[in-house]
């Protein structure tokens, strides 16, 4: 019997395909920054205020040629991670500016740590009398056991999405 070995490399270009085109109906749902939605001006090509499927199609096809970047009509891992590398580069950017405007004191467009422990103090104190994060002792008997240690986590996870590195305020 003779198999074909082109099929699954042509299955996997599928569901690839596939994958990125729900990624970057995803992404365009979550907006440039992967949190808030995209503007809706940017969407609205003719700008007659209301969005068709024809203008959402072409700004998702945008996002997948974005993905593309040497327009070879093929997505890689490489393509892909450049992408994410530089959203998160433009998120990262975006928060420390607003680090910036609330904590430079000294208007430097650098960061001390001084004014660092400022901005964090002047975010309220994070942890409780014994030294443990807020809430991790909820009994306040000043230790944590292994149940309260799990169900701050699951409620740490539950606030942020279980996702690490959240910078949540």
């Amino acid at each position: 019997m003779k198999v074909n070995m082109r099929k699954p490399s042509v299955i996997a270009g599928i569901l690839m395909t596939g994958g990125a085109m729900l990624m970057t109906t995803a992404a365009l749902a979550r907006g440039p920054g992967g949190g808030e939605g995209p503007e809706f001006s940017a969407l609205d090509a003719n700008s007659d205020g209301v969005l068709t499927a024809a203008e959402f199609e072409a700004a998702k096809a945008g996002r997948l040629g974005d993905l593309d970047a040497n327009s070879d009509g093929f997505i890689t891992a490489d393509e892909m991670l450049a992408q994410i590398q530089a959203r998160q580069a433009e998120h990262v950017a975006e928060r420390f500016e607003k680090m910036l405007e609330r904590a430079d004191a000294d208007d430097d467009g650098r960061l001390s740590v001084d004014e660092l422990a400022a901005m964090a103090e002047d975010r309220g104190p994070r942890l409780d009398d014994a030294g443990f994060p807020r809430g991790w002792d909820s009994d306040g008997d000043g230790v944590v056991s292994q149940e309260e240690f799990e169900t701050a986590m699951e409620d740490h996870k539950g606030r942020h999405g279980g996702r690490r590195g959240h910078g949540g305020g």
